[in-house]
């Protein structure tokens, strides 16, 4: 599909350049343990060119990081198995199930999911990441059963925008970490409780734009004609047909 003849179908701007970054991501976006790979590389290089220890000093380094970092692996391990759990629970499960009927359209699934997404990420970030994957996946059952044409990467993409907007509220890590006595800053800012780094004011104005802005952003990337909208590959189709059998 070319930029040219999605224009021709009534496409707008913003739709536009989502297909231009979905497929310049697609072709160049490396998998992400390259990013990790090439940023220990890039670490160490830096390591030894700037500071005074060399290169042995700075592999002795490395191992001694990574063993330090089990207590943090094993805190985002349990909040990712904790907000599994919990979005699993019946009656959670019953509130999505709720919620993804209520859509009735494209635009209306995609702005739902992502809203949803971002209202629970204020909560609990693990909780945020395993409740947006099963409603969109409630949504997509719903469309294709009412034959309602949909865009589900999209779909897929709103039900991750939280992790990108829960550093507001009850499970940011910075504001857990500054609320903490004894933390690396403390002499520079001192202990602040959560009470006040998330009820200050302009905490509150970027909380609030981060639950209205992304949902109605994702809404604009929808392409304008459903026959722009990238078809089910058969193995998704198969999943939400075994999940409507169920």
């Amino acid at each position: 599909m070319t930029k040219e003849v999605y224009h021709d179908k009534g496409g707008n701007f913003i739709s536009s350049m989502g297909q231009v970054l979905l497929r310049l991501s697609l072709k160049y976006m490396p998998d992400a343990s390259i990013f990790a790979i090439v940023l220990t590389f890039i670490a160490f290089a830096l390591g030894v060119a700037l500071t005074d220890q060399g290169p042995f000093q700075m592999v002795k380094n490395w191992y001694k990081g990574f063993w330090e970092l089990l207590g943090f692996s094993m805190q985002m391990a349990l909040i990712v198995i904790t907000g599994s759990c919990v979005a699993n629970a019946p009656a959670i499960k019953k509130w999505i199930d709720h919620i993804a009927s209520i859509p009735k359209s494209a635009k209306s699934a995609v702005f739902t999911v992502t809203f949803v997404s971002i209202i629970v990420s204020f909560i609990h970030w693990g909780l945020s990441l395993i409740v947006g994957a099963i409603l969109a996946k409630e949504l997509a059952k719903n469309l294709r059963q009412e034959h309602i044409p949909f865009e589900y990467g999209l779909l897929a993409a709103g039900a991750y925008v939280g992790q990108m907007t829960w550093q507001g509220m009850l499970s940011s890590s910075i504001g857990l970490f500054i609320s903490s006595p004894g933390h690396v800053m403390e002499n520079l800012i001192g202990v602040v409780p959560m009470s006040q780094y998330m009820l200050n004011p302009m905490n509150i104005g970027v909380t609030i734009a981060l639950a209205i802005l992304p949902p109605l952003m994702a809404t604009l990337l929808l392409p304008k004609s459903p026959d722009l909208y990238q078809p089910l590959d058969e193995e998704a189709i198969a999943a939400i047909e075994k999940e409507s059998l169920n």
